[in-house]
């Protein structure tokens, strides 16, 4: 268990079997009320257009998706490394374009919508076993590690409803 912005969710190296899923429950903002954060946004307001910056709400954003994809990648930390990593908020699912658009891209390329808990669970168990019959297969050195999925819980209902890659939903 760690939290975003902490030592083990930004600084420790889990690679291999040390970590094989993180699992990061809702989007890490900054504190709004936080003096700094409330000084920086209303610093990149007023100069964002004569200094190029990012306006103050496009740099709060930032700061979250900067520490939520630092703490996913933990435990996929080289190219034969698999790892799942499961986002659980309400938001991923509701307004996907503006919620995960901040992720990797190559975390995009591979996320998964799954609108039941049971649903998720099930991709993952396939998506483990998958790894492990293709560690047996090839080598522990193979190409088959470098795989990832990513799922998004909405609910704890039984209905599977659908599992479906982003860019393939609406």
């Amino acid at each position: 268990m760690a939290v975003c912005r902490g030592k083990v969710s930004e600084g420790l190296d889990f690679t291999d079997d040390n970590a094989r899923t993180v699992v990061n429950v809702g989007i890490p903002f900054p504190n709004i009320k936080d003096l700094q954060v409330e000084l920086k946004m209303k610093y990149n307001d007023q100069h964002c257009k004569a200094r190029g910056l990012l306006s103050g709400s496009r740099w709060y954003e930032i700061q979250a998706y900067r520490a939520i994809n630092q703490a996913l990648v933990r435990c996929i930390r080289h190219k034969n490394d698999c790892g799942a990593l499961i986002l659980v908020d309400d938001r991923f699912g509701n307004n996907p374009n503006k919620y995960i658009s901040g992720l990797y891209k190559w975390v995009l390329n591979l996320f998964r919508h799954n609108n039941a808990f049971i649903c998720a669970m099930q991709s993952l168990m396939t998506f483990f076993r998958c790894q492990q019959g293709a560690g047996e297969t090839h080598g522990a050195g193979s190409q088959m590690f470098n795989s990832t999925t990513i799922l998004f819980s909405q609910s704890i209902s039984s209905d599977c409803g659908r599992s479906v890659p982003l860019s393939a939903q609406s």
